[in-house]
């Protein structure tokens, strides 16, 4: 077993086994796994990875936590049911009804394939319920890296690409709202507000516009990437060579401005892979394509979102 002296919390930040005192969830910076803290007075402290069948045991008891904490939060509003068979082969988390709404809420703390989520997400819509999806600390730490994030997004029209968390130590929902992503980078922005009540998840309607970012310079960036080309740039140029296209061309045409995080390439790419007859869309399990299609001619069309 390899000791671990470092670690890092739910928010990125690094934590030293040598100065570890308070309880909560740390992670591995290298594969992300969740580790736990050793220290027996004998040795120096240090973390371990959890295994398989503890880390099941801790996401079985944290969701169990989560989904009873859920019902707490919308019951004031809705009439609410823990575990609620949805015909033929269907389990809601927690079914809450009102007279005009009816939402299927998924706390998800373990890990789920893009598929898995399409399919239930299809199926709640098909039974005519409002999918509602609420991530746990894994999906948290993770989401901070763009394939993670395109796997769990959301949308809405009041906070663009969304996604709702729920976290074992905290007596509130966390929105992290309006993501979106640098133009010739997976680097990504957003914003976090926290939420106590159903009422005050249901009423915010916050004012959401792109990220500052400074003038991007397209021809210092394209003679980076021929320096120290990403393979996107790789693959690209390669097609590019194959029909003569100059790719300059078409990435110097991207605004310098942030994106909705949507593609499968940067979002530099985006006009030219339309050239090469393809698109940039990434598949979003939780968001239909046709709201994909219409934030990215949104984003090089200005942002009038609606």
């Amino acid at each position: 077993m390899t000791s671990i002296f470092v670690a890092q919390d739910l928010t990125g930040q690094l934590i030293y086994a040598v100065h570890y005192q308070q309880q909560r969830p740390l992670f591995c910076p290298h594969c992300q796994r969740e580790v736990e803290y050793v220290g027996n007075g004998q040795r120096r402290p240090f973390f371990r990875h959890i295994t398989k069948s503890e880390t099941k045991q801790a996401e079985s008891l944290v969701h169990q936590a989560g989904k009873q904490w859920l019902a707490t939060f919308f019951q004031p509003a809705f009439q609410v049911k823990l575990e609620v068979f949805a015909p033929p082969n269907q389990r809601i988390d927690v079914q809450a009804l009102s007279s005009n709404m009816k939402l299927a809420i998924e706390y998800q703390c373990s890990p789920i394939s893009r598929l898995e989520l399409s399919e239930r997400q299809q199926g709640y819509q098909n039974k005519n319920y409002h999918p509602l999806w609420i991530f746990g600390p894994e999906h948290y730490f993770k989401a901070a890296k763009l394939r993670h994030l395109q796997t769990i997004l959301s949308y809405s029209k009041f906070w663009a690409f969304y996604v709702l968390f729920k976290l074992p130590a905290d007596n509130f929902l966390r929105l992290n709202y309006n993501y979106q992503m640098a133009p010739h980078s997976s680097r990504l922005y957003w914003r976090q507000v926290h939420f106590t009540s159903w009422q005050q998840l249901w009423t915010f309607r916050p004012s959401l516009g792109t990220y500052r970012l400074e003038h991007i310079n397209w021809l210092r960036w394209y003679r980076q990437q021929q320096r120290y080309p990403s393979r996107q740039f790789v693959h690209l140029q390669n097609q590019c060579y194959q029909q003569r296209i100059n790719m300059l061309h078409y990435v110097k045409k991207t605004p310098s401005q942030t994106m909705f995080p949507i593609y499968r390439y940067f979002p530099c790419y985006t006009l030219l892979l339309q050239t090469l007859q393809r698109t940039n869309f990434q598949k979003l399990p939780l968001i239909e394509p046709k709201v994909s299609l219409r934030c990215a001619n949104q984003d090089f069309a200005g942002r009038d979102v609606d």
